[in-house]
C-alpha cells in the first residue's frame, strides 16, 4: 500500500473510534514512522475542528430553517463572503461568486442544496470530503480556501479558488468534438487530478464533461 494509501486507510479507521481511544490507536499503528504519526493527528485535527463545527446542525434531522433554494447577489454569507452570482449547479449543491469582503478576492462558494443538507450522512460527507481535498496537492483541482457551516442557515459550504474559463461540455457544444491532441491533454490532466484525490481517499462521483472545467494560469 501506498504512503497515501495507508494515511486514507488509518484515518478512515481512526474517524470510527471513541475520541479516548485514538491517540493509543495512532501510537499503535504509527509506531514505527513518526512522519506518518503526526500527518495522521493533523488531519485528524482539522477533521475534528470541522466536525464541531456540524455539531449543533447535525442534531436535527429536519432542513435547517435557513436554508434558501437560491442565494440572492448581494446577500452576506458565513460573515465573511458577498454573493455576486450563481455559477453553476449539480447534484450536490450550487456554486455561486462571491466577493471575500477580508481579502476582496473573489472566489467560488459552494453550499449544499437544501435538500440534501437535511440529511446528516451527506451533510458529514461533505465536510468531510472538503477537509481531505483541502490536503490534495494538484495543480489539476481547484484549491479549497475555507469550509464550514453558516451559522445563520446552518447550510455547509466550501470556499475555492474562483477560476476563468469554461467547462469541456461547453466547448465542445460550441466548438464540436475535440482534436485528438486536446482530447489527450484533458484525459491526462484529469487522470493525473483523480489519482491525486483517490489517495487522499476523495471520490468525485459525478466525472462527466460539464464538470471539467478548462482555464489557464
Amino acid at each position: 500500500m501506498s504512503e497515501d494509501g495507508r494515511l486514507k486507510d488509518l484515518f478512515d479507521r481512526a474517524v470510527e473510534l471513541p475520541d479516548e481511544d485514538v491517540d493509543a490507536f495512532v501510537a499503535r499503528e504509527c509506531a514505527d514512522d513518526d512522519a506518518l504519526a503526526a500527518e495522521l493527528r493533523e488531519l485528524l485535527q482539522i477533521d475534528a475542528k470541522q466536525t464541531s463545527l456540524l455539531d449543533k446542525p447535525l442534531e436535527p434531522l429536519a432542513p435547517p430553517t435557513g436554508i434558501a433554494a437560491q442565494l440572492a447577489a448581494g446577500m452576506s454569507f458565513a460573515e465573511r463572503y458577498t454573493v455576486l452570482r450563481e455559477v453553476g449547479r449539480g447534484g450536490m449543491g450550487a456554486v455561486y461568486a462571491v466577493r471575500d469582503e477580508r481579502t476582496q478576492r473573489q472566489r467560488a462558494l459552494k453550499v449544499m442544496l437544501p435538500g440534501l443538507a437535511a440529511q446528516a450522512e451527506l451533510r458529514a460527507r461533505f465536510q468531510r470530503e472538503a477537509t481531505i481535498a483541502a490536503h490534495v496537492d494538484s495543480e489539476h483541482i481547484a484549491e479549497v480556501m475555507d469550509a464550514g457551516v453558516d451559522e445563520a442557515t446552518g447550510a455547509p459550504f466550501i470556499v475555492l479558488e474562483l477560476l476563468t474559463g469554461e467547462s469541456l461540455a461547453a466547448l465542445v457544444e460550441r466548438d464540436g468534438a475535440c482534436s485528438s491532441a486536446d482530447a489527450l491533454t484533458y484525459l491526462g490532466q484529469t487522470t493525473s487530478a483523480l489519482t491525486r484525490a483517490h489517495a487522499a481517499g476523495v471520490v468525485h462521483r459525478d466525472l462527466k464533461p460539464a464538470n471539467l472545467f478548462l482555464t489557464r494560469r
